[in-house]
């Protein structure tokens, strides 16, 4: 594989990453506050991205692994809450797409 689509490919791996980490962490938390059941779904990425690093001072990667796609799933629900009352053909990417059809 060449070293462009390698870079390419790892900084949108990366982008992906961090997206998910922190635009996760903001849905699960306002998810919390509108149900308070749901507590242990924010409990298990934090406890994860914690306890690994600090206790037991080991930063590898694999141990985050679990907590992922809790965080997508958090990064969903904070997707939703922004758009909740917004159209989609509001959306600046469905606008363009009706220019060029």
């Amino acid at each position: 594989m060449g070293k462009i689509p390698y870079l390419t490919f790892k900084i949108i791996q990366g982008s992906i990453y961090w997206i998910g980490l922190v635009i996760g962490f903001i849905g699960l938390i306002f998810l919390v506050r509108k149900k308070r059941e749901t507590y242990m779904l924010l409990l298990t990425p934090v406890y994860l991205t914690l306890l690994f690093p600090i206790y037991i001072i080991n930063d590898e990667a694999r141990y985050f692994y679990a907590a992922h796609p809790i965080l997508l799933v958090g990064a969903s629900i904070q997707i939703a809450f922004m758009l909740k009352n917004t159209p989609l053909w509001r959306l600046p990417v469905f606008r363009s797409l009706a220019q060029i059809s």
